[in-house]
């Protein structure tokens, strides 16, 4: 992985400069959870992109159960996880590693005020648990509604993540509403 490296970053590459925004928590210094900056930006451009890396721990896999009641013993056991000869060991669940995206459309690009309107997601390989991976959005182009008039409002963005070593764990496309960003041609 090319670039700034940092668990838990966020990359904003404009125009080929990087800013790099650490998250951390504004409500508790003892908290172990991570909040990022949120970007309120006015303008985007075609091509603009926007990186996160995580790694996902067991407890946050715990927690992700815990919320939504998914046990599947595939996330949580091992020899289980290996019986059917897909996997090497615990996998992450898969709308976790889908969660890094939507973090990246609502906190940095096009940020706060973003509303997901569709994601198409193939699923291509399994992140494990503790494995480096990096979520990137790409903006591929811009359209106006009936209601908007000439105003793009609707934003197409390549999406995917990558493991560590360059493979591709997820990919797909998602379409995002956001009223209040001009397109910068």
């Amino acid at each position: 992985m090319n670039g700034v490296h940092q668990s838990n970053g966020i990359v904003f590459n404009n125009s080929g400069k990087q800013f790099f925004h650490t998250l951390s928590s504004p409500y508790n210094s003892d908290s172990n959870v991570n909040r990022p900056v949120i970007m309120e930006r006015k303008e985007v451009k075609i091509g603009e992109s926007a990186e996160l890396e995580k790694a996902f721990t067991e407890k946050d896999i715990e927690l992700f159960a815990n919320l939504v009641g998914d046990f599947n013993p595939v996330h949580f056991d091992s020899e289980y996880a290996k019986q059917g000869g897909v996997f090497e060991d615990k996998v992450v669940h898969g709308v976790l590693v889908f969660g890094l995206l939507s973090t990246l459309a609502g906190t940095i690009l096009p940020g706060k005020g973003s509303i997901f309107m569709s994601q198409d997601i193939r699923f291509v390989r399994p992140v494990y648990i503790n494995e480096l991976v990096k979520a990137s959005i790409t903006l591929k182009e811009a359209h106006s509604t009936m209601k908007s008039g000439d105003k793009k409002v609707v934003f197409v963005f390549n999406t995917e993540v990558r493991k560590s070593n360059g493979e591709i764990a997820l990919t797909g496309q998602a379409r995002i509403y956001h009223p209040n960003l001009s397109l910068v041609e």
